[in-house]
Order: C-alpha cells, then structure tokens, then sequence
C-alpha cells in the first residue's frame, strides 16, 4: 500500500515537471561552465548515474567539479525505474541550474525501454544520453556558410 502511494506520488510528480518545466527545444545556447554533478535521487540507481555523469561529461570535454562551492552549475534530478512489458525503464528528469538556482537547461530523458538487461550498462547508456543532449545544446549554433567565394 505504501508502495503504491509512493509509486503513484513519483508518478504525479513527474507528470507536474513534464507538464511546468518545458524542455529547451529552441536551441539556446546553455552556458554551464564549472559542474558540480549534484544528487539524482536516494539508492543505488541515483549513486551510479551520479558518478556514470560525471565520468561521461569529463569524456565530453566539461570541467565537472567536486565541490559545489567551486561550480557555476549544477546538475540533479531524478531517476526512476519501472517496468513496463516485462522489461526495465530508467527514466531520467534532469535540471542544470546556474549558482541563483534558476534553471538554465532541463531534459526528460529514457521514456522507452532501454536495450541491455544490465542494469548498470543502462544508467551508463541514460548518462551518455544526457551529456550528449547537453553538449548538443552548449554548443553554438551552427553558422550559415555564406554564399559568397
């Protein structure tokens, strides 16, 4: 009983972010400088996309911080596994917040069921999503190449 009341709570709660925080669709460039990878959640899961994001966002060429006190950003959010079909989904929302705490960039990642049966190689897998969709929108936009010779 107690798990479906918190069951359907995580439910609702993910459904109020999807709904009130629109993702970055307009292509701004994020800005996010020093990263501090802050807490996804409490359990293994969370642990393990922490630690995945910042090994995968050091690959990605940003500079990921131990302390938030050194960050000009921070990342968080959240993890949620359940399964559907018979088969496990991680679910990630994720939050870029600049040091005033206003967000600066969010995503809603793995709403399909992701293709291992490892637990951890799927955390890895939501990881090196989230730094792509990142680095993709830290990016400056691409430059029109002129017509002129």
């Amino acid at each position: 009983m107690v798990m479906r009341s918190f069951a359907a709570g995580l439910s609702a709660f993910l459904l109020f972010v999807s709904v009130t925080v629109p993702a970055q669709s307009s292509r701004q460039q994020v800005k996010p400088g020093k990263i501090f990878v802050d807490s996804f959640g409490m359990g293994e899961d969370a642990e393990q996309l922490k630690i995945s994001l910042g090994y995968e966002l050091t690959r990605a060429g940003f500079k990921v911080v131990d302390y938030e006190q050194q960050a000009e950003s921070k990342l968080s959010g959240l993890i949620v596994t359940r399964l559907e079909g018979g088969k496990q989904v991680k679910r990630v929302t994720v939050f870029l917040k600049d040091r005033s705490g206003r967000t600066i960039w969010n995503q809603d990642i793995g709403s399909t069921a992701v293709a291992t049966r490892d637990s951890k190689d799927a955390i890895r897998q939501r990881a090196q999503e989230i730094t792509r969709v990142l680095k993709r929108d830290a990016a400056p936009p691409a430059k029109k190449k002129s017509s002129k010779q």
